[in-house]
């Protein structure tokens, strides 16, 4: 026996929790809001630095007490025993189900004496349904995978494999369903504990009566301190019997358990939950609760026997000595070598799939070899800063190419972290080896891809071994940079963190690589040149020129410039000091030694630094730990009774509001009419749908899958044409809903309910009009006793989204408010904007939070996840829609925030308004609040639509008439009853298993559910689709056919019949558009200058708050022009190097504004696009008026960082004072240019690799273009194009000149600093003496002065140009949200 008694723990705050004793052979479930700590327990227990266990013939004993561990024998490694599923669901996405399984149990399952000892993946996968996709993908952003509950059975499936004798699972039921919840509790986590030996540790959001019994012991927590922890029989008797808290008879146990758990004010509330003595008598806060549970409950002794650790009735049988050492003494289940095999294998597998990544890099070397070699080919040997500049080009663009590692990294780090640290699978620096290993050949196919056709086009040192040298060196480089982002990422917690920490870099490493400003030139003193031996680029560059200058096609001798006359050198060695470079052949073998310790030494550094680094992914939702008090809050919670005690007033149907009455064992007061409101909803309008029908098109393997089943299914109609659909389905096409009808009246509420891919969402979706774009619908819809076409249901109707995607520096009243104005339409007006919100705030219980910022779940802040769900129920609620749509507003929620939730929509119904909603997994508490039922059965078949009646008796009644049903357990939620009829995945537990067999006849066959299930699981098992194996129609269409025949069918159509809806309508197309409007839909939205004005100043005040597009970047901006003004500090230019030093300063500062401004604008965007388009399917503004509102909420920032950078840099190379106001334009204007094209780019991208892959390619071609690497005049004609298209050629034909234009009456004197000296120039092989930099600088770059004011003009309307481009971008995306 597993003994472990944990005493206390600390927790994020200084607060102390005591367990009581807990032993393998008791099941534990842990209840407790978000916050209260129910993560951090699961961490702990499968974290703890517990040194051994006393391992003695198969018997473990372990005492913790705090953090410490005392032991009496042998090592037993504490990970090894536990293993943990976390909440968040993070899977190599290109990997199948049974490869990740695989994975996991090689890793965690060591080699042993007498076979394995714990569970294999092909076990795991079938007990949590599973095999049936072994073979699926898991899926990325781009790829399709599995679903959101498959996924979080893999993460769950992962802690079952190898021989862990402790599961921990954090909200492992979250995305399933209660049928599929219970059978992997009853059928793998009960037998796991019982027969196996194991412990059980889950942590539960939303757990069922049925699931909560089947569990021995529960632990409550609140604010990180245990309220309870003991046997689950016993914990509501000593909160009601001791405690003194009462609750209504509907409120089930864990509902019970879970409002202990919540804010004090949920108990109290008039008609809820009232306490049995003086409510200040009653412990409510945690404190109070923690200290009682400590005072009341007897703690069992601590000493127990030992037990074996697998009973004698195990699978595997008892592990002897031996075999428990083998197993639990090592800290991993395989040694490195193997690990190393495995992870690298993986790896390969991932990085093989990624066909976009490797796509992304190959097809960019092409191109930019392509390019760069036809841009650049038949240069001369004369073309030496040519030359250079292409060697400086090829490094900087292969080494900055690894910058895509970024986000990869980012994302996988939390993987490896959960399998390395949390279930010790391997060891975390070994990931880092391997992930080097695997990218060797990826990164040497990129080099040779670009090297070898551009090596040649342009007419380098044609020697072999010289191209060798080469390809070489640049692919030591890139190793090493590609290392040094990975390195980045790593130590770095966020992507805007990882692009902050990588601009550093890339600064000292490009500034100090010797080609902008050479060696003698270089600032910063000794450090400058410290940093200019350490970055590899200097020593890169340093080899390929001496390996290209010291060819035999540079031995012909010319004069050195600024020596005495007739001064001869060999021309090679001439060009190759003109850089500072050392003309010796030995710098090109140091340089492959110094390189080659680089790359070594960042892989070592990486390692070590993942390997210690913890990175961990979010534990939950993180505890407020300032705000309130508890007696404030119980204040304000009286405040809002007093307020929501008076009814709700509403233009509902007299009979509508009896059955309301009639359906609610204890109704929900609604929100009284804030003071200036009209008192009276005037768009709850009845929603009437008949005979929907929705068919997708198919494309590709689909397709042809979809056509054989289409054949399949025709055969069957021959047969049995009265239970299918008598419409035809196009060929390519696969029908999702077949004839739907239902009704949809104010005051009352509708639930879609229906088992996985039944079609909820999609008939949602078509009720709102969200599907016009992606397939046919056929049928009618009648809103408010007119038929409406499908594009005009989007202005009458509210839709909340199954996931909140809200801008997260607003405030709920400003979200509230800005939803209003934008929906409202022309007739709104303050009075009735401010009442509407008031109205929100107070019916959906936000008053508490409405000045609290919304916030980022990802990053942890802000408002928790019920509070989110209200204020996307609120943003739509306040544009007093005529329906209100909501696709599962409870999932994901804990127990206390769905009833919350619930309570608030419930609350919405009663103010006159109709309600449709999704529900997944209902508690009882949420189905209390329903009214009415549309089910659906697996592929769009309605099983039966109706009233729920009081106590859902109505539907009860009608599901226990369907063949092969059952009667309702005692106790049982009849919404997991519901599932359960209809044939929802998963097994029956053993309560309704009896019933089952109770209910079939005596010496008969089996019930038709039963067989139908059995006979597919027996078709499956032989290797054979279902529907091979059944004669007769499935059960969702045997069920539909049922319900044809009804009398709750024949009702319907009579209220269908008189509202005037035809019968047979689902043969006719569902317009798209349509002459019927209202003043509503007319007056929908503001004009176009309100829209402007409004999002002009929502964006001006979410970027002021958001400091990582704001204050971050101006650091960042100041940051860089230091660096590089302390290089470039007071140049010399008296020399040629010198003036080109300054030119490439000036270079630099147009390409890392460029760069700097397009990278960060792009994270910036990738924040706000969900956003974007939740607000786009709602169609709530206009996207040009969005469009030209992000410009001009930008235009200020962009303005800083310019004038920041500018000022800054230019005062410290020493420019002319009159030229900083006309170098601030220009940048300012170059900025607004790339902040343009990564709107552009952010809004047209599908996800941020691609984003990032295309900005890449674009930085390269404008600077490749840009007319410093290769002049104007030398520009192939069939290129000059993309060069008079690029932003930074305009801005350094505009800023160069300016730098060296000598002020007019100024004497030009020889050899003298500023824009008035001459220098001594070696242009083509030849010396010219005393030339004025101007003069050099145009004859060499074909820049003139006079036109810098024709470059602005220009630059101006490229931004005007991808403004356009912005507008059409955020259009494209406005459709496609449709």
């Amino acid at each position: 026996m597993l003994r472990h008694a944990l005493r206390s723990a600390s927790f994020r705050n200084p607060t102390e929790t005591r367990f009581s004793p807990f032993d393998a052979f008791r099941f534990l479930q842990v209840i407790g809001n978000p916050g209260s700590g129910k993560s951090t327990l699961l961490r702990l227990g499968s974290l703890l630095p517990v040194s051994g266990a006393h391992v003695t013939g198969g018997a473990t004993r372990l005492s913790v007490v705090g953090a410490d561990a005392e032991f009496n024998a042998e090592v037993a490694h504490w990970p090894r025993l536990a293993s943990m599923a976390t909440q968040f669901d993070n899977h190599f996405g290109l990997l199948t189900v049974g490869e990740t399984l695989a994975f996991a149990a090689a890793n965690q399952q060591p080699a042993v004496p007498g076979g394995p000892t714990g569970l294999s993946a092909e076990e795991v996968a079938k007990h949590i349904g599973l095999d049936n996709v072994m073979n699926t993908r898991l899926g990325t952003e781009t790829v399709r995978g599995v679903s959101g509950g498959e996924a979080r059975r893999v993460s769950v499936g992962e802690a079952m494999v190898g021989p862990a004798r402790v599961w921990m699972l954090d909200s492992f039921s979250d995305g399933l369903d209660a049928a599929r919840t219970k059978a992997i509790t009853s059928g793998l986590l009960r037998p796991f504990a019982e027969e196996l030996g194991g412990t059980v540790v889950a942590a539960l959001q939303q757990p069922a009566q049925e699931l909560f019994e089947l569990f021995d012991d529960v632990i409550l927590l609140r604010d990180g301190r245990c309220l309870y922890c003991g046997p689950v029989a016993d914990a509501p008797a000593f909160f009601e019997g001791k405690l003194g808290l009462k609750r209504e008879d509907d409120v089930s146990d864990p509902e019970f358990l879970a409002a202990v758990c919540s804010e004090p004010e949920s108990f109290g509330r008039p008609g809820r939950r009232v306490a049995s003595a003086p409510l200040s008598d009653v412990p409510l806060t945690a404190p109070s609760l923690a200290a009682a549970y400590v005072a009341h409950v007897v703690r069992e002794d601590d000493s127990a026997a030992d037990a074996p650790l697998l009973s004698s009735n195990s699978s595997t049988g008892p592990l002897d000595k031996e075999q428990a050492r083998a197993i639990f003494a090592a800290s991993y289940a395989r040694n490195g070598f193997a690990q190393t095999a495995s992870v690298s294998y993986r790896e390969v597998v991932n990085t093989v799939r990624d066909i976009q990544f490797l796509q992304s890099h190959f097809v960019r070397a092409i191109i930019l070899a392509l390019i760069v070699g036809s841009l650049f080919s038949g240069l001369g040997v004369d073309d030496f800063v040519q030359r250079i500049s292409l060697i400086f080009f090829a490094c900087l663009q292969l080494a900055m190419g690894g910058a895509a590692e970024l986000p990869v990294a980012l994302n996988n780090k939390i993987i490896v972290d959960r399998q390395s640290r949390v279930n010790h699978m391997y060891r975390p620096f070994l990931y880092a080896l391997s992930v080097s290993l695997v990218y060797l050949p990826i990164v040497a196919l990129e080099t040779i891809l670009f090297c070898a056709p551009m090596y040649y086009m342009v007419g380098f040192a044609e020697a072999g071994e010289r191209f060798a040298v080469f390809f070489s060196i640049i692919l030591l480089l890139v190793i090493a940079m590609t290392s040094t982002f990975r390195f980045v990422a790593w130590v770095s917690g966020s992507l805007e963190v990882a692009l902050a920490g990588m601009v550093p870099f890339i600064a000292l490493f490009i500034l100090f690589s010797g080609f902008l400003a050479t060696r003698s030139n270089l600032g910063w003193g000794d450090l400058g040149q410290g940093i200019y031996w350490f970055t590899p680029i200097s020593w890169a560059i340093r080899a390929l020129a001496i390996n290209e200058f010291n060819a035999p096609e540079y031995d012909a001798v010319i004069p050195v410039p600024r020596a005495p006359p007739g001064t001869m050198m060999r021309k090679g060695t001439v060009y190759l000091q003109t850089y500072d470079v050392e003309p010796e052949d030995e710098w090109i073998a140091y340089g492959y030694i110094y390189i080659g310790a680089f790359c070594v030494l960042i892989i070592i550094l990486g390692s070590i630094t993942f390997a210690c680094r913890v990175i961990s992914e979010p534990r939950g939702t993180q505890r407020r730990l300032a705000g309130k008090t508890a007696a404030d809050k119980l204040a304000a919670s009286a405040a809002g009774r007093a307020v929501s005690a008076a009814p709700a007033a509403g233009d509902v149907e007299a009979s509508t509001a009896a059955g309301a009455s009639d359906a609610k064992d204890a109704p929900v007061a609604g929100a009284a009419t804030p003071a200036g409101a009209t008192g009276k909803v005037s768009h709850g309008k009845k929603l009437a749908f008949r005979d929907l029908v929705f068919d997708v098109r198919l494309v590709g393997a689909a397709a042809k899958k979809a056509a054989a089943k289409q054949a399949k299914s025709d055969k069957k109609a021959e047969a049995d044409p009265s239970v299918l659909d008598a419409g035809a389905v196009a060929r390519g096409h696969k029908r999702l809903l077949h004839r739907i009808s239902g009704v949809a009246r104010p005051g009352r509420i509708l639930a879609l309910c229906g088992e996985s891919g039944a079609g909820k969402t999609t008939l949602l979706n078509t009720l709102a009009g969200r599907t016009v774009t992606q397939g046919h619908v056929m049928g009618s819809i009648i809103l408010g006793g007119t038929a409406i076409a499908a594009t005009q249901l989007r202005p009458r109707v509210g839709y909340c989204e199954q996931f909140d995607r809200h801008l997260a520096t607003a405030t709920v009243r400003e979200a509230l408010e800005f939803s209003a104005w934008m929906r409202r339409g022309h007739a709104a007006t303050h009075a009735n904007v401010m009442a509407a919100v008031d109205e929100a705030l107070d019916l959906l219980e936000l008053r508490p939070v409405e000045h609290r910022a919304i916030g980022d779940e990802k990053a942890g802040w802000g408002l928790s996840r019920g509070e989110r769900k209200r204020v996307t129920i609120g943003v739509e609620l306040v544009a007093d829609p005529s329906v209100l749509f909501l696709d599962e507003p409870t999932t994901a929620l804990s127990s206390t925030q769905a009833r919350d939730v619930a309570r608030v929509i419930r609350r919405v119904a009663d103010s006159g308004r109709t309600v449709v909603c999704t529900l997944h997994q209902p508690s009882a508490g949420v189905w209390s609040a329903m009214d009415d039922l549309l089910l659906l059965a697996r592929g769009g078949y309605t099983v039966y639509y109706g009233p729920l009646g009081p106590g859902s008796r109505t539907m009860v009644d009608y599901l226990e008439s369907l063949p092969g049903s059952h009667p309702l357990p005692d106790g049982m939620n009849p919404a997991d009853y519901m599932l359960d009829v209809i044939g929802s995945e998963g097994k029956t537990d053993a309560k309704v298993a009896g019933v089952r067999a109770a209910a079939a006849p005596a010496g008969g066959e089996p019930a038709l559910a039963s067989r139908a299930s059995t006979d597919a699981a027996g078709a499956h098992a032989e290797g054979k689709p279902a529907a091979a194996a059944a004669a007769a129609p499935t059960r969702a269409q045997l069920l539909r056919g049922k319900f044809i025949e009804s009398a709750a069918k024949a009702t319907l159509d009579e209220t269908l019949d008189g509202m005037g809806i035809e019968r047979d309508s689902h043969s006719r197309r569902l317009a798209k558009t349509s002459v019927a409007a209202d003043a509503h839909g007319d007056a929908s939205r503001p004009n176009f200058c309100v829209q402007f004005a409004m999002l002009t100043k929502r964006a001006s005040v979410d970027f002021f708050r958001d400091t990582e597009f704001g204050l971050k970047r101006c650091v960042l901006f100041v940051m860089l022009a230091l660096i590089a003004g302390g290089v470039f500090f007071q140049i010399e230019d008296n020399t040629q190097s010198g003036v080109m030093s300054l030119v490439g300063g000036v270079v630099m500062g147009v390409i890392f504004v460029s760069a700097i401004t397009a990278n960060t604008t792009a994270v910036a965007i990738g924040k706000r696009r969900p956003s974007f388009t939740r607000e786009q399917a709602a169609h709530t503004f206009d996207p040009t008026a969005y469009g030209l509102a992000l410009t001009v909420a930008n235009l200020p920032w962009i303005f800083i960082f310019s004038v920041l950078f500018t000022v800054v840099y230019a005062l410290m190379v020493g420019y002319a004072f009159s030229v900083v106001p006309f170098m601030i334009l220009v940048v300012f204007i170059l900025a607004n240019s790339f902040s343009m094209i990564a709107l552009v780019l952010g809004f047209l991208a599908e996800t941020p690799q691609l984003m990032t892959s295309i900005l890449s390619v674009i930085m390269a071609v404008a600077s490749m273009f840009s007319g410093f690497f290769l002049p104007r005049a030398d520009i192939p004609d069939g290129w000059i194009w993309v060069h008079y298209l690029s932003p930074q050629s305009y801005a350094l034909e505009a800023a160069i000149p300016s730098v060296f234009v000598c002020p007019e009456g100024e004497p030009v004197v020889s050899y003298a600093r500023g824009p008035c000296g001459t220098i001594d120039a070696l242009d083509g092989g030849v010396l010219k003496k005393d030339v004025p930099k101007l003069d050099f600088i145009e004859g060499l770059y074909g820049l003139e002065a006079q036109y810098s004011g024709r470059a602005i003009g220009i630059m101006v309307a490229e931004s005007a140009a991808l403004l356009l481009l912005l507008i059409y971008a955020l259009w494209r995306l406005r459709s496609k949200a449709a």
